[in-house]
């Protein structure tokens, strides 16, 4: 009987589609399933990349980011569950979850392998008919339901949130979205004491490898000038920007390099006659672009540890007067470190 279901399983996989190559992805640990399945995707034309699991639950947003990285159309991952069953998933390349079965702990690897492959090969056809046919779409309702696993047989799926285009709704990968904080102290040579600051802040990753920053940041102890008087200096920050984040989304530690531009405001109160060069108002609003680089160390899955350390040059030059004498300027650099958290939501 077993011959008879490796033997129809061959027929039915035989012969795979010329062009170019199909790539999958299998995120699992080593074993005798992985082997049979990598032997039987092999035969059938598909080239398989291996990658280990970084989590215990299912990370969609890391398999879709594997296809990705090795241009793969499709990614089965296969996790361990409840009473030694083993839980095989189907993904395809925009992260919808096309088939998901689980295996007792009593059924062969042969016969895990060869069902898995069939329902990839069934998916492979389903799609291509979509294509050349143009056949009616089944409703959105049944086939969400076909395709949402039920969450009290699998407790361990992390499923994204559902989008709907034309009609239709798929469960996509989107970005993610991070809030930060921390403490800074900013110091800008020519005269200023340092300044204890508050840096708050919010990020969005439309792709791993990119972020992009709105950072907000108040004073909380003001820089301060004593000669021949004594004046606080208030810096404030509002700015937007872009970041480069290295390495992997599941790395424990990770850099990155950013850029952008924001609205730097300076208020003034003390014995301060002339604060800037032509006007003797307190305030000083000016625009300051900036380069900032950091390093996150994962403490969590939601959390990290970020070191960060911005410099930005002020587009205007601020001067501190005290009874007609020039005591501080700022007219160079403004350099701003950071110690936070930064929290994925």
């Amino acid at each position: 009987m077993s011959r008879l279901v490796v033997l129809l399983g061959v027929l039915l996989w035989a012969h795979p589609a010329a062009g170019k190559p199909r790539r999958v992805v299998l995120m699992a640990t080593a074993g005798p399933v992985v082997q049979r399945l990598q032997a039987e995707l092999g035969a059938a034309g598909w080239h398989t990349t291996r990658v280990p699991p970084r989590e215990r639950q299912l990370d969609l947003i890391g398999l879709h980011a594997a296809m990705s990285s090795h241009q793969a159309t499709a990614a089965i991952a296969l996790r361990p569950s409840t009473g030694g069953a083993l839980d095989v998933w189907i993904v395809d390349d925009v992260g919808m979850v096309v088939s998901q079965e689980r295996f007792q702990p009593t059924t062969l690897s042969d016969v895990v392998a060869l069902r898995t492959a069939e329902r990839l090969r069934a998916y492979g056809l389903r799609v291509k008919t979509t294509k050349t046919t143009k056949t009616s779409r089944a409703q959105p309702s049944a086939r969400l339901a076909s395709q949402h696993p039920d969450p009290e047989l699998h407790p361990d799926l992390k499923l994204p949130s559902v989008s709907t285009h034309n009609g239709s709704e798929s469960l996509a990968i989107r970005g993610g979205m991070q809030l930060n904080g921390g403490l800074a102290v900013g110091w800008a040579p020519g005269g200023l004491s340092p300044t204890s600051q508050l840096r708050l802040g919010g990020s969005w990753t439309p792709r791993s490898w990119l972020a992009m920053d709105v950072v907000l940041i108040v004073p909380m102890v003001p820089a301060h000038v004593a000669n021949e008087g004594e004046t606080d200096v208030y810096i404030a920050l509002a700015a937007a920007g872009l970041r480069w984040l290295g390495g992997s989304a599941r790395a424990r530690l990770r850099p990155s390099l950013g850029a952008g531009i924001g609205a730097l405001l300076f208020h003034l109160r003390g014995d301060a006659t002339e604060p800037l060069t032509r006007s003797a108002e307190p305030t000083l609003v000016t625009a300051m672009p900036y380069v900032e680089g950091a390093c996150m160390l994962r403490l969590s899955t939601h959390l990290r540890l970020s070191l960060s350390y911005l410099v930005g040059l002020p587009m205007q030059r601020l001067v501190v007067v005290h009874s007609g004498t020039k005591v501080a300027t700022v007219d160079r650099l403004l350099l701003t470190g950071t110690l936070g958290l930064e929290l994925e939501l």
